[in-house]
C-alpha cells in the first residue's frame, strides 16, 4: 500500500487533508524508488526545490491527542514557526481526512489561542493543553519536483532526515545509488602555488545534485543554541553547519547544511 495525500479548502476556509491508499500491482512490489525518480527526471519541470523542515510534535505523557486521533506540531520553515493541529474529519466513502488548523507562532511553543476552532479549544483547555510536552523531533530536507500528467500537475517529494525521541534517533536511510562516473584524480599542487581542484564532471540524471553524507565535510562548525523550556522540560540545543563548496555536486554557489538538535539533561 502506498499512501498519497492531497489538500483542498473546506467550506470554513480550513485546509482539508485527504489520505488515499493506493495498492500497487504485484509486479511493482519490488520497485526501486531511486530508479523510478531517475526515470521520471526527463519529465520533471525543474531541478527540484529544496526546503529544510524541522518539526516538534507535542502530546501529553498519556497521549491524549493521539487517543483522539489528533496530531499537534510546530514546524520551523523559512524563518517562521507554524503550528498545525490535525483533527479527524468525516470523509466521503470511508476516506481518512483531517482538518488542518494552522497559525504562525511567535515562539517555539504551541499556543491554544491560535486554535481557530473555539469549541475544540475549550475541549483541550482544561486537562490536555496544560500538560503538553515535546514527544519527538523530526528534521528533514525535502526536495520537490513538478511532474506534468495529462491536464494535471503532480508534486513529487523526497524527504531525507531523522526522527528523534528522547535519546533515541532514527535516521531515514537513502536508497542504494547506481554507480556514477569516476572523479578524475586531483593534480599535484605546484610548490608554493595555490590549490587548484578541477570541478567534478557532470553526472547524468538525478545524480547531478545528489549529496548523501556530511562525513567528508569534516566536523562542521558547531554553535550552542542555549537552553530552552519546552512546557517545563529543559533542553539544551546545538547547531552544526557544514558547507558544500561551489561545484562539488553541480551547484553554482556554496550550500550550507544546518542540523539543530536538542537534548534533555
Amino acid at each position: 500500500m502506498v499512501p498519497a495525500t492531497k489538500e483542498k479548502v473546506h467550506g470554513d476556509g480550513m485546509p482539508i487533508e485527504t489520505e488515499l491508499k493506493l495498492q500497487l500491482p504485484p509486479m511493482l512490489h519490488g520497485v526501486d524508488s531511486h530508479q523510478l525518480l531517475t526515470r521520471l527526471k526527463p519529465n520533471l519541470r525543474s531541478r527540484g526545490v529544496k526546503k529544510i523542515l524541522r518539526n516538534v510534535y507535542f502530546d501529553t505523557a498519556e497521549r491524549d491527542l493521539a487517543k483522539r486521533g489528533m496530531a499537534l506540531r510546530v514546524r520551523e520553515i523559512g524563518g517562521k514557526r507554524i503550528q498545525t493541529l490535525k483533527v479527524p474529519n468525516s470523509g466521503a466513502l470511508g476516506l481518512q481526512t483531517y482538518r488542518e488548523l494552522e497559525a504562525e507562532l511567535p515562539s517555539d511553543m504551541p499556543s491554544l489561542a491560535k486554535v481557530s476552532d473555539r469549541t475544540l479549544a475549550r475541549e483541550l483547555r482544561g486537562e490536555v493543553w496544560p500538560r503538553l510536552q515535546p514527544v519527538f523531533f523530526t528534521s528533514f530536507e525535502r526536495t520537490s519536483w513538478t511532474l506534468p500528467y495529462r491536464t494535471s500537475e503532480i508534486e513529487v517529494s523526497w524527504d531525507r532526515g531523522s526522527i528523534r525521541a528522547g535519546d533515541r534517533e532514527i535516521t531515514i536511510p537513502l536508497p542504494p545509488t547506481p554507480p556514477v562516473p569516476p572523479v578524475p584524480p586531483v593534480p599535484p599542487l605546484p610548490p608554493g602555488g595555490p590549490m587548484a581542484v578541477p570541478p567534478l564532471p557532470p553526472m547524468p540524471g538525478i545524480q547531478t545534485l545528489r549529496f548523501e553524507s556530511t562525513a567528508r565535510l569534516g566536523k562542521g562548525t558547531t554553535t550552542s543554541l542555549g537552553m530552552k523550556d519546552f512546557d517545563g522540560v529543559k533542553a539544551e540545543g546545538k547547531s552544526t553547519t557544514w558547507t558544500i563548496p561551489a561545484g562539488e555536486i553541480g551547484n553554482r554557489n556554496p550550500i550550507n547544511i544546518v542540523s539543530a538538535t536538542w537534548f534533555t539533561p
